[in-house]
């Protein structure tokens, strides 16, 4: 025996289905909303991989990624030779100062008291760049309180944000 509502001749258990036929508002919101599904993903696969091979751009942007990595690996390098990272205070401070101090630290700089201090063999971590291909300092975070390997090199763009 089937239960049905007395004020529809439908079962309690359907389910409602919408209705495409007659209500044109109905229709076009669909409409919009596949193409919203397809368009989206597809301008920003436009907007982040159509660079053409030989770009300005696109050199600076692997430029940038490739110094990066090797400061990381510079950094990592310091730690597991000294057993501290190559700056001094680094709560609350700019990440671009964090990376101006570890980079004259890393790349042993004898002007430099930190030098003395931190890398006292004066060995030789990084012989890079300190600033990015768009003339503007990398920025460093390290946070050893949330994970000890988690240090951070990046840039800030074209636009310094």
């Amino acid at each position: 025996m089937k239960i049905t509502d007395s004020r529809s001749s439908k079962g309690i258990g359907d389910i409602p289905r919408p209705s495409l036929a007659g209500n044109g508002s109905s229709m076009f919101k669909y409409i919009l909303a596949a193409v919203g599904l397809v368009a989206i993903p597809v301008v920003f696969l436009i907007s982040t991989t159509w660079l053409p091979p030989e770009s300005p751009l696109r050199a600076k942007m692997h430029r940038a990624q490739s110094d990066a990595a090797q400061f990381e690996a510079a950094i990592n390098q310091f730690h597991k030779t000294y057993g501290y990272y190559p700056v001094s205070n680094i709560l609350g401070a700019d990440p671009a100062q964090i990376y101006q101090q570890a980079f004259e630290v890393l790349t042993a700089n004898p002007n430099n008291p930190l030098t003395d201090k931190l890398n006292p063999q004066h060995q030789v971590f990084y012989a890079g760049e300190s600033n990015d291909p768009y003339g503007k300092p990398y920025h460093l975070k390290i946070e050893p309180e949330v994970n000890p390997t988690n240090v951070v090199v990046y840039s800030t763009g074209p636009e310094g944000k």
